[in-house]
């Protein structure tokens, strides 16, 4: 490892090799070269079964099978024609391919969909929609000028026209017959509600007055039997003969509705 100190121990228990001081040895430099302050970290093995991948079997590359990719393994990268370590069955057609250092050579691994293009499904749907929206709004748009258009050369022909205006029809006069229609329609309505309204609001006048004159009778019927039970009494009370009697009809005034 490159730029580090000769204490350094990568964070670890690291000890220098058997025999390899890093100090005071004609072997001391394969352990730590102070000129480039390059340290001796280790050894790293690995273990490629690369019989896995001649058969197939390899669990990366049936991982890609699974997903939908054809795939093929190459070595070394670099030559014109490499050497296939493995691939799928049919070999990737329009690959992407990426190159990684393993064993300290170059392998290149190419994949490509099972369906031999990289554009999804929906790409050609996509464009037919897009095209036939486009041709609507293009008829659309085609329609609203002609009507603009239309309405340019009528305005034209009547502002050049030597005759009143009034003897050319207008558009919009059925409309302006059919709102006035309506509107005379509803004041008619208003109208009727109103008269239905005032009827009712003298009825409950009428129903008011003929309450308040049924109960100023009752009043004055009681005020009179009071005054005939008092002059009884009294002439009970000199020893005369009974008091006369009164008899009251009162009326109401008001007429009945």
């Amino acid at each position: 490892m490159a730029n580090v100190s000769i204490n350094e121990t990568f964070g670890t228990t690291w000890q220098s090799p058997t025999g390899v001081p890093l100090e005071g040895s004609p072997y001391s430099a394969f352990a730590y070269n102070k000129t480039t302050q390059t340290k001796f970290w280790g050894f790293v093995t690995a273990l490629i079964l690369f019989n896995d991948v001649f058969a197939g079997t390899n669990p990366t590359l049936v991982s890609l099978t699974n997903k939908g990719y054809l795939y093929q393994l190459s070595h070394p990268a670099t030559s014109s024609s490499p050497a296939v370590v493995g691939a799928s069955s049919p070999p990737p057609t329009h690959p992407v391919a990426i190159t990684f250092p393993m064993t300290n050579q170059l392998f290149m691994l190419s994949i490509s969909p099972a369906s031999g293009t990289w554009d999804p499904v929906w790409k050609w749907p996509v464009i037919a929609a897009v095209v036939v929206i486009s041709v609507v709004i293009a008829v659309l748009v085609f329609v609203m000028l002609i009507g603009f258009y239309k309405q340019m050369v009528r305005r034209l022909i009547l502002s050049s026209a030597p005759f009143p205006h009034s003897l050319i029809p207008s558009p919009h006069q059925d409309t302006n017959a059919e709102l006035q229609a309506a509107k005379r329609a509803v004041e008619a309505e208003k109208d009727r509600l109103c008269l239905l309204l005032e009827r009712q609001l003298e009825l409950i006048s009428c129903f008011e007055q003929q309450g308040m004159a049924q109960e100023e009778g009752q009043s004055m019927t009681l005020r009179l039997a009071g005054f005939s039970r008092s002059a009884t009494d009294i002439q009970t009370a000199v020893g005369e003969g009974p008091a006369p009697s009164f008899s009251f009809s009162l009326k109401s005034s008001n007429p009945q509705p």
